[in-house]
């Protein structure tokens, strides 16, 4: 575990410094990243539309991250985590509410059940997390109105539009 946490820190670290405009805390595998990533902080989902769901393949990373540091105690792994949580806040947190529920729309890959989860977990009521927002059932959540919520990674029926 500790090479494989080591060996992630690498590709955070070099990915932040390869691509500081959207890759500063990214930890993800997401084939075509660059360009997805890149794109989806500017608004332009035409990348992130064509892959095959980016949200539901880095959730998996964060979950791993998550899971190594809650269950073993290893403060790189949260280091990890949480530098992951802030870039998915950062890659995010320029789009309209619009934009995000464009993209909610087809995927979230359990991306709110990461940052309730690590909000939960930190107790820092002034993390980096707090101000961001993922879509639940039909309302957008500022994390300061969070209380209590139980999500899977699966989705939600969508409210219908008006």
């Amino acid at each position: 575990m500790e090479y494989i946490i080591q060996e992630l820190k690498e590709c955070q670290d070099a990915n932040g410094e390869k691509y500081p405009d959207w890759a500063k805390g990214y930890a993800g595998a997401v084939p075509n990243g660059q360009k997805i990533w890149s794109g989806f902080k500017k608004g332009d989902f035409t990348a992130f539309r064509a892959a095959w769901v980016p949200f539901y393949n880095i959730h998996k990373m964060y979950e791993g991250l998550s899971d190594a540091w809650l269950y073993t105690g290893n403060t790189k792994a949260k280091e990890l985590f949480l530098k992951f949580c802030d870039w998915g806040i950062s890659i995010s947190s320029g789009l309209s509410d619009t934009q995000l529920q464009s993209v909610l729309d087809t995927e979230h890959g359990g991306m709110n059940e990461v940052f309730a989860d690590a909000y939960q977990t930190t107790g820092e009521k002034n993390t980096s997390m707090q101000p961001g927002v993922f879509l639940i059932g039909c309302c957008w959540m500022r994390w300061q109105q969070v209380r209590i919520i139980w999500i899977t990674n699966m989705p939600i029926p969508r409210c219908p539009r008006r």
